[in-house]
């Protein structure tokens, strides 16, 4: 076992340190021949498993020496990230988020340990509400829920890996709590920062994304709203605001078109991705029904009242999608940004193909302000079509 891990530990060691110089691929030969190559990038770990050991070999907790005092952080649905990271020194020894637990319906601030890596550990999660236990089985996607007795916490104290509300010594080390957040900087000329929001066990981008830059520096070309047949003409990456206007870029991000994703300089920020199609699938089971509802944003205006309460938005998921329209490639009059209020798109890299045209495009989904659910499309959009990104971790 002892060996198994430390074979563990080196391999990771080894790629982190071959991602920070100039090889991008990693090629694995296996016994029978054959060879596998990998995009370094693309790694976002690496696990053994052993017949002997008889599961997944998980890095150790930081070491903590002593009983480190937590302040619990107000977090909340307008709060612009709703995890924070617990920090002792250099060292993230947990991890605290605003969370949607679907068997209880309601949204609970756990507290994880986590490991030497800064993952949380989900096996491990405390209710800070009542000291109960939250575990998750990240295959299925599903929590286990437990109730504790404790009253709430406005701290906690982390000793011998646990969490407990009353300390076993007098002398207490503080510890930083702060936002976690995603900070994406392309060359000196743009640098954006993102709240996270973890639903089941998904992480994915609070807000939409607003780079105008590729990861790599360039600029991405800006298209104007207005500049329809231009827009529906080229097949290079393209982006605007809504209307043009920097207020809706503050508050929505950009709309792109599918071209932006697919360009090899790399539009999601390091570390993330482009959804797939299932990743949303994946988000929309877990949240259940009203899964659209539980992700609307709750901000006054953001969605047109549809004079039915059936679709009134409660962002239980902390999602906060705003009601940002899209651009459609369509004839003057009939094109060019919509649905503002009303609707909202986002991609996906799944890429398909139209069943009645027989045409390439880009799956995407949807919500709307007269439906519940989330709208996942069955059909793909040409790829000059103007939709939101939100990126989840990779």
């Amino acid at each position: 076992m002892r060996k198994l891990y430390t074979t563990l530990i080196a391999v990771i060691m080894t790629l982190t340190a071959i991602a920070q110089t100039t090889p991008t691929t990693m090629k694995v030969n296996l016994s029978n021949g054959i060879s596998q190559t990998f995009n370094i990038a693309d790694i976002a770990d690496v696990t053994f498993e052993s017949e002997e050991w008889g599961g997944e070999v998980m890095p150790p907790t930081p070491t903590v020496q002593g009983v480190v005092e937590i302040e619990i952080p107000e977090i909340t649905s307008y709060s612009d990230s709703k995890v924070y990271k617990v920090m002792l020194g250099e060292t993230k020894i947990a991890e605290i988020c605003l969370e949607y637990i679907n068997t209880l319906d309601a949204q609970k601030m756990v507290i994880y340990p986590t490991d030497t890596y800064g993952k949380a550990i989900l096996t491990k999660g405390v209710s800070l509400s009542d000291g109960g236990s939250v575990v998750w089985n990240e295959s299925a996607n599903t929590v286990t829920y437990t109730a504790g007795t404790n009253s709430p916490a406005q701290q906690v104290y982390y000793e011998n890996g646990k969490f407990v509300w009353e300390p076993n010594a007098d002398e207490l080390e503080a510890s930083e709590v702060v936002a976690d957040k995603i900070q994406d900087n392309r060359g000196l000329l743009e640098k954006n920062s993102y709240g996270i929001v973890k639903i089941g066990t998904q992480y994915w981008m609070a807000e939409n994304l607003k780079a105008k830059f590729y990861r790599d520096g360039s600029a991405i070309t800006n298209i104007q709203s207005s500049q329809i047949d231009s827009w529906k003409n080229t097949t290079a990456g393209a982006y605007h605001p809504f209307a043009d206007d920097t207020d809706f870029e503050t508050l929505y991000g950009e709309i792109y078109n599918a071209y932006a994703f697919k360009d090899s300089r790399g539009l999601a920020p390091q570390g993330w991705d482009i959804p797939e199609l299932s990743d949303y699938s994946t988000l929309k089971s877990y949240l259940g029904a009203s899964s659209g509802n539980k992700m609307k944003s709750t901000v006054l205006m953001d969605w047109n009242d549809s004079g039915n309460t059936d679709y009134t938005p409660t962002d239980l998921s902390g999602f906060s999608a705003n009601a940002a329209g899209c651009f459609l490639p369509l004839s003057q009059g009939d094109g060019g940004d919509t649905y503002l209020g009303s609707r909202t798109y986002f991609w996906t890299k799944t890429t398909g193909t139209d069943s009645t045209f027989g045409t390439p495009g880009y799956m995407y989904v949807g919500l709307t302000n007269v439906t519940k659910a989330l709208f996942i499309a069955t059909e793909p959009r040409d790829a000059t079509f103007g939709h939101y990104i939100r990126c989840i971790r990779k």
